[in-house]
């Protein structure tokens, strides 16, 4: 809970219509039912949600990948609806995510951004992250035939 109204939780198998719901504001484009399906089902997805009133005003999702020695967990999203934003919900959405991760023995939370995005260097610094090494470079390989 961040505030009156305000909720951030971890989303389950019941909640595929609020899934589908942030899909659609976020993304312009409403995920597939068994796509939501899927994310909600595996246990080594995080999908949490920021709620206002009955709004969904945003979700993170992120990856626990497996290790020897604990596992560590992957941001891959974190966005929040324009009319909600600067009311602490990345935040708080960033925070639920470290506290899941360390309840299921996780040993980082990590998250990968550029520097043009100042939003994200910021909330990232504010929360308590250490940013990696200057050189550390992100590869990317197409699979396209």
């Amino acid at each position: 809970m961040t505030g009156p109204g305000k909720l951030i939780r971890r989303l389950g198998r019941d909640d595929v219509r609020l899934l589908q719901q942030l899909g659609s504001a976020i993304r312009a484009e409403q995920p597939p039912l068994d796509y939501c399906r899927e994310l909600l089902e595996d246990p080594r997805i995080y999908v949490i949600a920021a709620t206002v009133g009955q709004t969904g005003a945003g979700w993170a999702i992120a990856h626990r990948r497996p290790r020897w020695h604990g596992g560590e967990l992957l941001l891959d999203e974190l966005d929040v609806l324009e009319p909600f934003r600067r009311q602490g919900l990345a935040r708080a959405m960033l925070t639920g995510l470290r506290d899941l991760a360390r309840q299921d023995g996780g040993s980082e939370l990590l998250a990968l951004t550029s520097e043009s995005n100042v939003p994200a260097m910021r909330l990232y610094a504010a929360c308590g992250g250490t940013r990696g090494q200057a050189d550390e470079a992100l590869w990317a390989w197409s699979l396209d035939a």
